[in-house]
């Protein structure tokens, strides 16, 4: 199955609005934000220099329609807050320092944040949301359009931070995602503001909508105190880190805030000064980005799918033991291995072979539970050699759970992981409710506790039809390296020549050093010889019958051997 978005609903401090309170409040956001007198599929502001005016008309001739109500508008646009939007590599054109008018007037420097024409950031694996909040109220609004309400017990102390009175009419529109800050407390993070007292944000820069969310944090850790500590306010407020593409340091800094997960294998991101995050792809904005608009000025790259499918893998040879010969009577295997056979259908031996097609069985979405040898693939050579390696130790199960991804670079698949039992288990009860339901869908009585490690395993297998258009997005989408190269293009000349001076200057600090070194030495073994000297001398008027011998050269380059 594709890994889904955790749901607002598993918050403990989210209330899920009843239908009469649900329209209410969807009425009142669609009121602030898409007035009948504004039309949010045009742009508010002057768009950059980097697009094409042409461009532009198309991309709202063709994704604006007349009959989209405000509230789907809504929905589609958090939605796509967390969707791959780079089509293909010409995306990137606009990226490109080529593309900038006069790109030589744009201060390339880490503190020129209002000379950036882009922003990256990182898309945190959790839903995008907007939280209305007035002086009464705090809901949040999800992309199905399901209103959450969240009760705090000094609700007026925390409007504070977003209103400046007592008027009802006043509120704050912000988008982010809540996730956690450690074991046992929550943060909303922020990534941009649609409304802040009442003033729709829709017409400035994104710039100034990033310095209305430090103007909401910094209210915040004033207002909470020990409040937050007591628990009073069950999340914090905190702002996603941007990053100019006119900052040398900044478009660098940013890609080296990565690691992957030793347990669970995802990647995962922190900028250093904040709670970890599991990461779904890269955000990169326009300055000139209007919310809620269909205008291309919202780039988005997600990591390529990795979808989980059943490889038949050989049992060991174990039908040779005396115990199982009723077993190779009846189903005339005669010791030989069973399992992953080539394109042909024909048992093959993968130990002399690098590449080859093995068949992936993957769930049948219109026969319940049912999996079927639906794909043929082709596999790296280091995925064979793993698969191999399984077949050498595997004595009973004939079918086992992979995690795969496809490369477009090699034109083939590779097994990322082979879950375990235990794993498949944690997996499947980690999200019961989801998985009872297709257990019941499928005519099933079993719950995920009670189910077989076969219905588990079919569980968390993709469909076909899930696995094809995964497929065809990897090949479609570009690469991960050809969007870091156009986002760091426009600094490129500086980030080559701050690359290539600190390798100078090190070699030269470095030989000053040794030079230091050697200086120190000399001078510190030429101090101890003095001082021994004149301690004999000492010694020798106190002691005069006491012979003094003559001094002892040192040998050669002692002071080098001392370095």
């Amino acid at each position: 199955m594709m890994e889904t978005l955790p749901s607002v609903g598993s918050l403990k401090f989210c209330q899920l609005a009843d239908t009469t309170t649900k329209d209410k409040c969807l009425a009142r956001l669609t009121q602030v934000l898409c007035p009948p007198d504004i039309d949010t599929s045009t742009p508010l502001i002057k768009q950059s220099s980097a697009f094409d005016e042409e461009e532009n008309k198309k991309a709202v001739s063709s994704d604006h329609t007349e009959t989209e109500s405000p509230s789907t508008r809504i929905a589609n646009y958090l939605r796509s807050c967390r969707e791959n939007t780079i089509k293909n590599d010409s995306s990137l054109q606009v990226l490109l320092r080529s593309n900038h008018e006069h790109a030589d007037k744009i201060k390339i420097d880490d503190r020129s944040h209002k000379d950036a024409t882009f922003w990256i950031c990182d898309m945190i694996k959790a839903p995008c949301l907007l939280m209305f909040i007035s002086w009464s109220t705090t809901f949040v609004i999800d992309a199905a359009l399901d209103v959450y309400l969240i009760p705090l017990t000094q609700h007026t102390n925390f409007a504070k931070i977003c209103v400046d009175s007592a008027d009802d009419n006043q509120c704050t529109v912000v988008q982010g995602s809540f996730m956690d800050k450690n074991a046992s407390k929550k943060e909303f993070l922020m990534e941009d503001i649609l409304c802040y007292r009442s003033e729709r944000m829709l017409t400035v820069t994104l710039l100034e909508r990033m310095t209305a969310i430090n103007k909401i944090v910094a209210n915040f850790r004033k207002i909470s105190g020990g409040a937050y500590e007591h628990g009073n306010y069950p999340f914090e407020f905190r702002g996603k880190p941007w990053f100019a593409n006119n900052g040398p340091k900044a478009c660098v800094t940013f890609f080296e805030h990565y690691r992957t997960s030793t347990s669970t294998q995802q990647l995962m991101y922190r900028d250093g000064r904040h709670a970890e995050n599991v990461s779904l792809g890269y955000m990169i904005w326009s300055m000139h980005h209007v919310p809620l608009s269909s205008m291309a000025t919202m780039l988005h790259w997600t990591y390529p799918p990795r979808t989980f499918v059943q490889i038949q893998v050989p049992i060991h040879a174990r039908h040779q033991n005396n115990h199982n010969n009723h077993y190779n009577r009846h189903h005339q295997h005669n010791g030989m291995q069973i399992g992953m056979t080539n394109k042909m259908g024909v048992l093959q031996d993968f130990n002399a072979m690098s590449n080859q097609s093995i068949q992936l069985f993957l769930r049948n979405e219109y026969d319940g539970n049912r999996t079927i040898a639906a794909v043929k693939a082709q596999f790296d050579e280091q995925s064979m050699r793993s698969l191999i390696a399984t077949s050498q130790t595997n004595i009973h199960n004939q079918f086992i759970l992979c995690r795969i991804m496809y490369s477009k670079q090699q034109s083939c698949y590779s097994v990322l992981e082979k879950l375990s039992e235990s794993k498949i288990s944690n997996l499947v009860e980690k999200n019961a409710h989801k998985y009872n339901e297709m257990l019941l869908k499928a005519g099933s009585w079993s719950s995920v506790h009670s189910a077989s490690e076969k219905e588990k395993i079919a569980l968390l297998t993709s469909s076909v039809t899930e696995f094809v258009r995964q497929s065809t997005h990897v090949i479609q989408m570009c690469a991960k390296e050809a969007v870091v190269a156009a986002f760091q293009d426009l600094s490129k000349h500086v980030i080559k020549a701050r690359l290539q001076k600190p390798k100078t200057m090190t070699q030269s600090h470095q030989h000053q050093n040794h030079q230091q070194q050697q200086s120190h030495h000399r001078n510190q073994n030429h101090h101890s010889h003095q001082h021994r000297d004149q301690h004999r001398e000492q010694h020798h008027h106190r002691q005069t019958n006491v012979y003094k011998p003559a001094p002892i050269p040192d040998p050669p380059n002692y002071s080098n051997y001392n370095a």
